[in-house]
């Protein structure tokens, strides 16, 4: 009895140690504090949790990953444990959309928002991903419930447009773009090039006649 309390105490201390560290901005000391504790016990729910978000802040995101994914087996109901899990899926998603890989980044987006229905970062992620994947209607869904939370995001406004013309809802295509040039005249010549796109070269557009129909001029 007297050498489990002995160990259990000695377990408090080293997450107290490792705590100590993550909070001073020391996530790799973090970690190497709980290497070996976790060699001994892999399956403390605590140094799981607090490895894995020592790798979530150095950017090792597949292990963050993996680690969060089983501290939140064990630690059912703890929100910092599954706000970490939301934070690490919702970044390796963005990486995984950067680097062309879809399909796994739409999982990864899924997933956060599974674990943190409020993440707009995973939503607008979400969006990405499906209009890349020419799943528009599910895109746009995404985009209008971002641009609920944020209705001033010029990319989520021509994210919003491309989906619409995609599904051959000009009208309210065009609206789109004239919100996002409106919003940031810096946007006006990817709408030029999106308008473009959807006439599909059955009409040529003069530039003061696109200027027209972005609404930068009257007439």
């Amino acid at each position: 009895m007297l050498r489990g309390m002995t160990d259990r105490a000695a377990k408090a201390d080293i997450l107290a140690a490792a705590l100590a560290r993550l909070r001073a901005d020391d996530a790799d000391g973090a970690r190497r504090l709980l290497d070996p504790l976790l060699a001994a016990a892999p399956g403390s729910g605590p140094a799981l949790a607090l490895r894995g978000h020592c790798r979530l802040l150095v950017g090792d995101l597949d292990d963050a990953v993996a680690e969060l994914t089983k501290a939140a087996d064990l630690l059912p109901g703890d929100a910092a444990t599954g706000a970490n899990l939301a934070a690490a899926l919702r970044r390796r998603g963005e990486d995984r959309l950067r680097a062309g890989e879809t399909e796994t980044a739409q999982a990864d987006f899924l997933a956060a928002l599974d674990r943190a229905p409020d993440d707009m970062a995973a939503l607008f992620g979400l969006a990405q991903a499906a209009q890349e994947l020419g799943q528009y209607a599910d895109a746009l869904a995404a985009y209008d419930a971002y641009l609920g939370a944020a209705p001033e995001d010029t990319d989520a406004h021509l994210g919003r447009g491309f989906c619409l013309q995609e599904l051959r809802r000009l009208d309210a295509a065009l609206s789109a773009y004239r919100t996002a040039v409106g919003l940031d005249r810096a946007c006006y010549a990817e709408a030029v090039k999106r308008l473009t796109t959807a006439s599909r070269g059955c009409l040529w557009l003069t530039p003061a006649a696109t200027k027209r129909v972005l609404g930068l001029v009257d007439g």
